[in-house]
């Protein structure tokens, strides 16, 4: 019996990194009668002579969109321009992390075309302040390219946003070498090349690098009270509201709303946190 982790997924065949090799495997079929399914992130035990996954550990953590377990730490990619950044976005992909118990850390490209250098450098603060990181990147600058290779270093790490923020261009930039092993892996299973339209681990200084099919939208599956759980920074305040089941919108007696008036909170996220729940209201009222 060998232990790995499932690096690739696709049509019940999946590639196992076992450290000394990787195999190509498929489940027992006591998984399809449990209704379990496999997915990237997950370690497993393999019987190397029938080449078949003979057990699932339990998970720490897992997505659906994208399909992936056992996340130590999740980078929202944004660009600056082309498309344009998205405070609200950033917010909206926050809370979904959060909420699946994955650290979410920040990264916008392009900053090179940056044309308000000032206003980027406090959403930074503003997150900083929140305990989230974020890394500026652009083709001029190295320092936090350098950053985020040490920040990366030993984990199992998911890159997500957009389509057409660059995440695929970021991850050849962080590992030269990831176009080559997408070539390898994906002739093996006789794909032809990796287009980011499956979630794929690739092996990276002690870790691993996950790339994943760009978002068009996002829509966040919580209930209202879910939502107010994870949005970024409102922790320390859930609980002490007057109303226990409060959402900090129109209640009285706010312990949220009383922090941002005091400017222990801040404003522009408060906003953007009203912003989300006006969209899941809207939302939901439409399916009605």
């Amino acid at each position: 019996m060998m232990k790995g982790i499932v690096i690739s997924s696709r049509y019940g065949v999946f590639e196992v990194d076992t450290a000394s090799t990787i195999l190509e495997v498929k489940a027992r079929g006591l998984f399809r009668h449990q209704k379990k399914k496999i997915i990237v992130g997950d370690y497993v035990t393999v019987d190397e002579e029938t080449l078949t996954i003979v057990e699932v550990e339990d998970r720490k953590n897992e997505l659906i969109r994208p399909a992936i377990a056992n996340v130590d730490r999740a980078y929202v990619v944004m660009s600056y321009i082309e498309p344009d950044f998205s405070p609200y976005l950033v917010m909206k992909f926050f809370t979904y992390l959060n909420y699946h118990q994955i650290t979410p850390s920040l990264i916008v490209t392009k900053m090179d075309r940056c044309q308000n250098r000032e206003a980027m450098e406090k959403w930074k603060d503003l997150l900083k302040g929140l305990g989230y990181s974020t890394f500026f990147l652009s083709t001029k600058q190295e320092e936090d390219m350098k950053a985020l290779k040490e920040d990366i270093q030993g984990k199992t790490c998911l890159f997500l946003g957009q389509s057409g923020v660059g995440k695929s261009s970021l991850l050849n930039t962080i590992f030269p070498k990831w176009d080559l092993k997408i070539g390898s892996y994906s002739s093996s299973l006789g794909r032809g090349r990796h287009q980011t339209k499956e979630v794929l681990l690739l092996p990276y200084e002690g870790g691993y690098l996950a790339d994943t099919p760009g978002f068009s939208s996002l829509e966040l599956e919580l209930t209202m009270q879910e939502i107010q759980e994870n949005f970024p920074g409102f922790k320390p305040y859930i609980g002490h509201c007057f109303f226990k089941d409060c959402i900090h919108v129109h209640e009285k007696k706010c312990a949220l709303k009383e922090a941002v008036e005091k400017e222990q909170y801040p404003q522009e996220l408060y906003d953007l946190y009203l912003e989300l729940t006006k969209e899941i209201t809207e939302d939901r009222r439409k399916l009605r």
